[in-house]
């Protein structure tokens, strides 16, 4: 049962990152008025003023957004079953002012075996962008590791509205675009109706895609999500979704600035695919923001901790060199290429600075030096790494005539 869990967590990840899209605050129950039909774009106009409100709040306070529910998770032989239910949480706030971020949500990875621990509890990452240098660094709540990373803040800045670019958090996943393709398959309806007394619209979008149709919009789907979360659907395999049906509901709550006051996320997926395994996942989420007089900044400890991240690539003189962690949790460089393939003789540096600080090159990908045809003499700087390069040459596409100093 455990691993069922385990199998589950990548999806989990995935779906509940693409339907949290906005944050509202939580209301009382709102009083039903009748309803009306809405064009897409209707909504589309309305969600752009939304986005409009926020952009203005975000320029002139902090902004926090948090989205919080569950996902239950059910093997399709038993529907009604949950065999877990795992908390979802996700938050993401700007201070465009001083351009910083923060954000808490799960760890991406592709290892689907480790997303959920047995008690159904999935790791978080804490995280503070530095919009003003496009970087990130990142505390692993599971590992304890402090990393930094490249960050792309100009899509981080536009998910607000800010900067140059179309769309915002409110219009990248409804998009026009997306959903005029699949119009065949959503309803727009509108309410008027009150939250916490203030008179609002409520403006309900339900999309119901039957087997065949997901799988045919996945690459429009993905292609929607803003590249800072890319990574975190990166994961999700297109087959796993061919079998796939989805239910899902957007209920937006908007007073008369546009201003957002709530929105219930409600989404169901059936027949989802695992190495022949069965799965439905049902989620519920409530997405709350608020503005902040509080500014927001790095914490001081977390940039003087911070070692590089793995997957930062970047050129050290003749070759090129990827980041990654040792089982110790240290930061290391690994030689992946060359930059020079006609080049006769090549240095591999010691170390590598990235983001401030030096890190020893220490490995070498299989067949780094394939490419390098003409090479006669490799000086390696790392003893660790020479020594490596000596005992094996043929592995990493090194001739014997090759001399290593």
């Amino acid at each position: 049962m455990n691993r069922f869990k385990k199998i589950a967590g990548s999806v989990v990840l995935a779906a509940a990152l693409t339907v949290s899209s906005i944050g509202i605050a939580p209301a009382k129950t709102p009083v039903k008025a009748a309803e009306t039909a809405v064009t897409i774009e209707e909504l589309t106009a309305e969600l752009n003023a939304v986005g409009a409100k926020i952009k203005s709040i975000a320029e002139t306070s902090t902004l926090k957004t948090s989205s919080a529910g569950t996902a239950a998770i059910m093997m399709a032989e038993m529907p009604d079953t949950p065999v877990a239910t795992v908390p979802l949480e996700l938050d993401m706030d700007i201070d465009a002012a001083s351009k910083v971020g923060h954000g808490r949500m799960p760890m991406p990875s592709t290892d689907v075996t480790s997303m959920v621990s047995g008690d159904g509890q999935l790791p978080y990452e804490d995280l503070f962008m530095d919009l003003e240098n496009s970087r990130m660094y990142i505390h692993d709540e599971k590992s304890g590791l402090d990393l930094v990373s490249e960050f792309p803040a100009a899509s981080y800045l536009q998910g607000f509205g800010i900067g140059e670019g179309e769309g915002n958090m409110f219009t990248t996943l409804l998009s026009p675009q997306l959903l005029t393709a699949m119009k065949d398959f959503v309803t727009i309806t509108k309410d008027t109706t009150t939250v916490n007394e203030t008179p609002c619209a409520k403006v309900t979008v339900k999309i119901k895609l039957p087997k065949g149709v997901v799988s045919k919009y996945m690459d429009g789907m993905m292609s929607k999500i803003p590249d800072a979360f890319k990574s975190y659907t990166s994961m999700m395999d297109p087959k796993m979704m061919e079998n796939v049906d989805v239910d899902a509901s957007f209920v937006f709550y908007v007073d008369a600035e546009h201003t957002p006051l709530k929105i219930d996320e409600n989404i169901a997926l059936n027949g989802l695919s695992f190495n022949g395994l069965g799965i439905n996942i049902k989620m519920d989420l409530v997405t709350s923001f608020n503005a902040s007089t509080d500014k927001l900044s790095i914490p001081e400890d977390r940039i003087a901790n911070a070692q590089v991240a793995p997957g930062y690539f970047t050129k050290a003189g003749d070759v090129s060199v990827l980041s990654s962690i040792n089982d110790k949790g240290v930061s290391f460089f690994m030689v992946t290429g060359v930059n020079n393939v006609k080049a006769k003789k090549m240095t591999i540096p010691g170390s590598v600075k990235a983001f401030d600080k030096s890190y020893n090159v220490t490995q070498a990908v299989k067949d780094a030096f394939k490419k390098a045809k003409k090479l006669k003499t490799l000086i390696v700087k790392n003893a660790t790494l020479k020594k490596e390069l000596k005992k094996n040459p043929s592995k990493y596409g090194l001739s014997k005539k090759v001399k290593i100093k």
